[in-house]
């Protein structure tokens, strides 16, 4: 069954924290938050789409998955104005694991309640692959070591006897640095919000779980999916920029969205990644797929009726979300 999430006393925010939180008007130190998921985009909303001279994000990944939050925001100030002394600099941040996190969603809920969230989707075949290779390259190439586990080991949850997805590991359990399937089940996190009822049958026959669900009825979701990025039809990346602007309150338009570019993958590392199309992969697909289906039919059916949920063509939208039903491998085939 699913666990409501008990309200934290509110006296934490006065005195020292609240200081932390909003400036002199009470005006929320964080105003938009890009948190979810990782592989989808969100490196490039916050480096490229959002990094314009009406928004500070702090450059790098910052979150509120922590007990402690006063620290993680202190770079943040209040009072700035653009140069023409008008235009007030929205503050936002990135991170795609506040979602996932047992503490993330409840800061928000304490400190940040009016926080305009946007959340990237993706494909959870391709979202598997992509996390995965990304861990490869970055253990051979930063960290100088190798993190090859078999697929067939990251099937269920990523920490032991746990739903949430954190980078705290007990001894001898395996190192599985948040890929594993049952984080692909993106619709769990997203149920979080609080956005959907959680009573029907049918609701939670494809959301059951156990972990915190939140109240925030101030807030608002920008929902997207990666293939959003896309600008083969120009009209409509037009349209995404321009809904992004206005759901984020800035004056000016946003950067364009570029083409997009794959990142070279150096020769030693290439034998190390996987092809989830491989016969060998059909398996951990088929277990990707099932949740890709679920998410897709919860999304639909009960996320998108909220009026808290804000998405960019929506006929699109939907489109690229029908695409889950289908292993991408197999194209059209079932």
């Amino acid at each position: 069954p699913t666990v409501v999430h008990q309200h934290q006393q509110r006296h934490r925010r006065l005195g020292h924290i609240h200081r932390v939180v909003a400036d002199q008007d009470d005006v929320p130190l964080i105003e938009f938050a890009v948190t979810g998921f990782a592989k989808t985009g969100t490196s490039y909303l916050l480096h490229h789409v959002l990094n314009t001279p009406e928004t500070f994000m702090g450059g790098d990944e910052h979150c509120l998955s922590s007990s402690d939050i006063s620290k993680k925001i202190s770079m943040y100030k209040r009072g700035r104005t653009m140069e023409d002394g008008t235009t007030r600099i929205k503050n936002g941040l990135k991170c795609p694991r506040d979602l996932e996190d047992m503490h993330g969603l409840a800061n928000y809920e304490n400190y940040f309640p009016s926080t305009k969230f946007i959340v990237s989707l993706r494909h959870p075949i391709l979202w598997f692959q992509s996390f995965y290779n990304y861990k490869v390259r970055q253990h051979a190439i930063k960290k100088h070591d190798e993190w090859r586990p078999d697929v067939m080991d990251l099937v269920g949850p990523c920490n032991a006897g746990s739903e949430y997805v954190t980078h705290t590991y007990q001894k001898g359990e395996t190192h599985r640095e948040g890929v594993c399937t049952n984080a692909a089940r993106v619709h769990h996190y997203l149920s979080r919000f609080g956005f959907t009822d959680m009573k029907t049958e049918g609701e939670l026959s494809l959301v059951d779980h156990s972990m915190t669900i939140h109240s925030l009825p101030q807030a608002k979701l920008f929902l997207m999916e990666i293939g959003q990025f896309s600008i083969e039809n120009q009209t409509r990346a037009d349209t995404f920029i321009k809904d992004l602007q206005t759901y984020v309150g800035l004056e000016n338009p946003l950067p364009p969205l570029l083409a997009h570019e794959k990142k070279k993958i150096p020769e030693d590392v290439k034998n190390m990644i996987i092809d989830i199309c491989d016969e060998q992969y059909a398996l951990i697909r088929s277990i990707l797929l099932e949740t890709a289906r679920e998410a897709h039919r919860w999304i639909r059916d009960y996320l998108l009726k909220s009026d808290q949920v804000v998405v960019s063509s929506p006929d699109h939208f939907l489109e690229l979300l029908e695409g889950w039903e289908r292993d991408p491998c197999l194209g059209e085939e079932e």
